[in-house]
């Protein structure tokens, strides 16, 4: 593969983008994209912009003059978005808020973190954790699967060094009193259980889609082995949906370590 121009557009609507493809082709001779030599373009790639995909974008102007023109962006992305509006009418979104506002919490606070440091410390003498780990993973990023994944994970894995700091916060004096009682308000929302049981389950469900999505990115992906993990994904789903949630690993393993308290 190889780059045969590179062209700085005008402007990111459809027409300057069009534009954009036209004088590319020029510089391989080729007059216009009607041109005879462009029935030999079969497909076109970009990312998911609207100035690219929509039907007054740069696709709805190729199509008008190659509608043969196969079209798509990176499968690996689109894999990404067809998961985030799967899951935006479920609970996912309130631990996604969560996650969100536990991040921010500790992202500006060397203080902060010095004390989570010292509390998860206390609590190694009588908790195993799962990683090494101490802050709250950032759960937004390119990789929507990935980040989102990596962030439940911490929090399955240090929910009660955050709610145990947090209850100290809520009640520290040192704290702006309206601080406090936002800390409060997130405690008392995030202690129920279906947030740290829904990181567990959510954790399990996301991690075939991650597999997959990471091989999609690799620089050596090819046609068959993309098929085979896609396969294999699809199995791994079906497996966990053959089960009950009480099997599912993660989910499982966490059911292992809570007690049920009052309900």
């Amino acid at each position: 593969m190889t780059y045969f121009t590179l062209i700085r557009p005008k402007d990111v609507t459809g027409t300057g983008l069009f534009q954009c493809l036209e004088a590319s082709l020029q510089v391989l001779g080729i007059s216009a994209i009607n041109a005879e030599e462009c029935k030999k373009l079969v497909g076109i790639g970009t990312d998911g912009a609207s100035s690219n995909v929509a039907a007054g974008g740069l696709k709805g102007l190729v199509e008008n003059e190659l509608p043969w023109i196969f079209w798509m962006w990176c499968l690996a992305h689109r894999l990404e978005l067809s998961v985030k509006d799967a899951l935006k009418s479920t609970f996912f979104i309130q631990i996604e808020e969560m996650l969100l506002r536990l991040y921010y919490i500790y992202q500006k606070s060397p203080k902060k973190c010095r004390e989570l440091e010292d509390v998860i410390v206390e609590l190694k003498k009588c908790i195993e954790f799962d990683d090494e780990g101490t802050r709250p993973v950032r759960a937004s990023g390119s990789r929507w699967v990935t980040h989102k994944l990596s962030a439940m994970k911490r929090v399955v894995s240090k929910f009660g060094a955050y709610t145990n700091h947090l209850t100290t916060l809520s009640k520290d004096s040192s704290v702006k009193p309206a601080d406090r009682a936002k800390l409060h308000g997130y405690l008392t929302r995030w202690v129920d259980a279906k947030y740290v049981l829904g990181c567990a389950l959510f954790s399990d469900l996301l991690l075939p889609c991650s597999v997959f999505s990471r091989v999609m990115q690799e620089d050596d992906v090819d046609v068959l082995g993309a098929f085979s993990c896609l396969v294999r994904t699809a199995k791994e789903v079906d497996k966990l949906s053959s089960k009950g949630l009480e099997h599912w690993p993660t989910y499982s393993a966490l059911l292992k370590k809570l007690t049920n308290s009052d309900g």
